[in-house]
């Protein structure tokens, strides 16, 4: 009884060994971003009977082994031959079969999303390539083989994880695969806004600001500054439940309600900026809003590779005001004197 355990346990090592020598993954290319409505390649490479080849080499490969034998080939049979090489002929593949050279067949390789296959290669089949449409998925055949897989115009809905999964035909029928997650963003076409600002403030005064963000996927993170620094104080935010909307696209927003204290004015003026950032995509441009006493004025900052959006304020202390409108009254009243003397 314990030889017969130990001569199965012998055969288990050994089938384990030929499965490992004979396939391996090397590397699976998923594009961690990509944007909406862009187009996305994703790549599955092996190793089979200790041989790293692409498709085109795959190819190249099996007709190139085809050709030797084209003298005894049976054109109209669908499948050529000889005494050792099978070449099978399937939509403008050749598939070449050697048993002194193949140690393992491939027989499938198939793509899933979240665990639902949408691609499958097979290239004994009459039809090698087979794709599966649902919601964030249309395949392009023709840029897609048994090493890639070619997705056109991405959606929000493409986000996910992508499994490839090669498989042997027997006697091993193993198979490896791995996965990887790729996220599809939108991007907010503007900056965040501010609102709720007054046109001067004074020491003692409470501030309450709100900021919103544009449209995006995934929501923008909020973060109010005072003069380049940070709030980090959570008694002073506000946050609010997000919006969603259409086609999966989230707006947030923050509040921020604080006392202004007299350290804050420098130079009798109070920066407040709220930013708005989506890691980990990089923005090629910025727009900062700046509101001052006399109105609204906007400007177009070119700052390439910044992953932020801003809208920044100027809060002039109200003691300014008080003093211009001072010295007004004062030189009316010495105008007035002068005239009636």
């Amino acid at each position: 009884m314990s030889s017969i355990l130990l001569l199965c346990i012998i055969l288990i090592l050994l089938l384990e060994k030929e499965t490992t020598n004979s396939l391996r993954l090397l590397k699976l290319v998923v594009p961690t971003v990509k944007y909406r409505g862009e187009n996305a390649l994703l790549e599955c490479q092996y190793e089979l009977n200790n041989r790293s080849v692409n498709h085109r080499q795959q190819q190249q490969y099996y007709q190139s082994a085809g050709n030797k034998n084209n003298n005894n080939n049976n054109k109209n049979s669908g499948f050529e031959s000889s005494n050792s090489h099978y070449n099978y002929r399937r939509n403008n593949y050749l598939y070449y079969d050697n048993d002194e050279d193949m140690d393992e067949i491939l027989y499938s390789v198939k793509w899933y999303k979240d665990e639902t296959e949408f691609y499958r290669f097979i290239p004994r089949a009459s039809v090698p390539q087979n794709s599966y449409s649902f919601d964030g998925i249309k395949v392009d055949h023709k840029r897609s083989n048994s090493h890639k897989v070619f997705l056109r115009n991405v959606s929000l809905k493409s986000s996910g994880i992508y499994k490839c999964e090669v498989s042997l035909e027997g006697p091993s029928f193993s198979s490896v695969q791995a996965s990887e997650y790729m996220l599809v963003v939108y991007l907010p076409n503007s900056g965040p806004f501010i609102q709720g600002e007054e046109q001067a403030y004074q020491s003692g005064d409470k501030l309450n600001l709100n900021c919103t963000s544009a449209r995006s996927h995934p929501p923008s993170k909020l973060q109010f500054f005072i003069n380049d620094n940070p709030i980090t104080n959570p008694k002073y935010i506000i946050h609010y439940h997000e919006t969603h909307h259409n086609h999966g696209l989230i707006t947030t927003s923050i509040g921020l309600d604080m006392r202004i204290l007299p350290q804050y004015f420098e130079q009798n003026a109070m920066r407040i900026k709220c930013v708005a950032t989506i890691s980990p995509v990089i923005w090629s441009g910025n727009k900062e809003t700046i509101i001052q006493q006399q109105g609204l004025q906007q400007f177009d900052i070119p700052l390439p590779s910044i992953d932020t959006r801003e809208a920044m304020f100027l809060v002039k202390s109200s003691a300014i005001t008080i003093k211009s409108m001072t010295q007004f009254i004062i030189t009316l009243l010495l105008l007035l004197k002068f005239t009636y003397r």
